[in-house]
């Protein structure tokens, strides 16, 4: 079983929208990011640091010098589901076992308790047909 487009967005927003970066500014990138590939695992996974970065920026996430270090996370998060990491994810969801999605959230690069959470909570708004 493979991850849902709509989770990997899920996940991709909790993963940018960290130190203090709102959630909404991240939410309102999202059209840009899909535009330009970047909510596409083997799109993104085959990108070197430095252009992912540039892409990034050119899409509306402007971090600064953090911005690298984000894209790092991001490239890591997006290897992973094109390696087929998180493909449980999706049952996990379905079965609404939260802990479980979060246990295998926390396994990935740059993901906390926080990120995990906030990507849990977006996924099940998406699953309830309760976000846009």
């Amino acid at each position: 079983m493979t991850i849902h487009q709509r989770h990997i967005e899920a996940i991709a927003v909790a993963v940018l929208a960290v130190n203090s970066y709102p959630l909404a500014k991240v939410m309102n990138i999202v059209p840009r990011l899909k535009t330009n590939e970047l909510l596409t695992p083997s799109y993104v996974a085959a990108l070197d640091i430095g252009t992912l970065t540039v892409q990034l920026f050119e899409a509306g996430y402007e971090r600064g010098m953090l911005t690298s270090r984000i894209a790092e996370r991001f490239n890591s998060l997006m290897s992973d589901i094109d390696k087929g990491v998180l493909d449980a994810l999706q049952d996990l969801v379905t079965r609404k076992n939260q802990n479980g999605a979060i246990q295998l959230l926390l396994t990935l690069r740059g993901v906390g308790p926080r990120v995990a959470n906030t990507a849990w909570t977006l996924m099940v708004q998406e699953a309830h047909g309760t976000s846009e």
